[in-house]
């Protein structure tokens, strides 16, 4: 009857077998580090790619929303800008009136002058900056008559004439129909009604700002909401698209390869834990000295692979947001956990065959 080694000194004799055998170490260190760099790899990857699509569906009016009136009289327009206060509202705009004039450059010819809220120029033209004062020109208008900003034109209107300022001129298409051959004139009154109200949010608020829009406007206007893009229905909440992209399982491969990689290495050593038992080592003497091994070889490899990858992307700028760098730290997160239960896989395994098996010659 042997008396078995100490816990510490198991462990030594472990950590010994593994130094003189350095390549298995170094191999598992290595698939360690590449699985812990390549899963926020891929993340950042897909995640960003979903950013940049939302971004170009947000350009086209992807997250535009209209409340429309059910009357031909409308709804106040306080009702319209409260909802700017709204966490993930852009911007909300409407037209508040429509009028027919005329310029003294194109004499005869008919153009439109819109008073809209501020809001509305933001919604219209993405990024374009709302003027303080003055009239600001659609592409096609200024294209059309040669109109640039800082500029003064003779507007005619039922016989009568005013000078006013163009303070702006809109490089872009509109989103929205018609304001690319008008002249639009923000107004910053509340005291009107309109029959639309534009409301656009960040990709990620449809969630939040959807039912905020739906009881915006009393039952007594009628009011409606439908989105901007007829086409693509209602909008949905594109954060809810995150956890079904498909890196979301980059985890489970990883930790898949590298549970497959040191099983095998283990079963290879299996006789030699064996015979450790057979001198009296205790499994749970080896379950600890394979949990140093694998937060040695594996955990440590994996948090170093990781930290690089979302340093260079740090590193680099490349626009990453707040929410891609806290999935991705998830996955790695999930990744690390299901690698904590390898050392009982070992145990098992080494308890695969029998000390007399051993001496047997197996």
């Amino acid at each position: 009857m042997t008396r078995g080694f100490r816990t510490g000194e198991f462990v030594r004799e472990h950590a010994r077998g593994l130094r003189a055998r350095p390549w298995r170490a170094l191999l598992v260190a290595l698939c360690a580090a590449v699985i812990g760099a390549a899963v926020p790899l891929v993340s950042l990857i897909e995640t960003g790619g979903l950013r940049d699509s939302w971004e170009q569906q947000r350009q086209a009016g992807r997250f535009v929303e209209i409340i429309r009136a059910g009357s031909i009289t409308g709804f106040p327009m306080e009702y319209c800008e409260n909802i700017a206060r709204t966490e993930g509202v852009i911007a909300v705009g409407a037209i508040l009136h429509r009028e027919q004039i005329q310029l003294d450059t194109f004499p005869g010819q008919n153009r439109e002058l819109l008073r809209v809220s501020p809001g509305m120029v933001r919604i219209a033209w993405p990024g374009f900056e709302i003027p303080a004062a003055g009239i600001v020109a659609g592409r096609d208008l200024a294209t059309q008559t040669g109109l640039v900003a800082g500029t003064s034109v003779t507007l005619s209107r039922a016989g009568t004439t005013e000078s006013r300022d163009i303070v702006g001129v809109a490089g872009e298409r509109s989103r929205v129909d018609g304001l690319n051959s008008s002249l639009l004139e923000p107004d910053v009154r509340a005291d009107q009604n309109t029959r639309e109200c534009f409301v656009e949010f960040e990709p990620g608020a449809a969630s939040a700002v959807l039912p905020v829009l739906r009881t915006a406007v009393p039952e007594q206007y009628g009011a409606i909401t439908a989105p901007f893009l007829t086409k693509n229905a209602l909008v949905g909440d594109p954060e809810k698209l995150l956890p079904q992209r498909a890196s979301n399982w980059a985890w489970v491969a990883g930790a898949g390869v590298i549970a497959l990689l040191l099983g095998v290495l283990w079963w290879s050593g299996r006789s030699e834990m064996a015979l450790y038992r057979a001198f009296g080592v205790r499994p749970i003497q080896i379950t600890l000295a394979l949990a140093l091994e694998v937060v040695a070889t594996l955990l440590l490899p994996v948090a170093i692979g990781a930290a690089a990858v979302i340093a260079v992307a740090g590193l680099l700028g490349t626009g990453i947001g707040s929410q891609e760098y806290l999935l991705a730290g998830a996955d790695i997160a999930r990744l690390m956990l299901a690698l904590l239960p390898l050392p009982l896989l070992g145990t098992a395994l080494a308890s695969a065959i029998s000390p007399s098996a051993v001496f047997k010659g197996a």
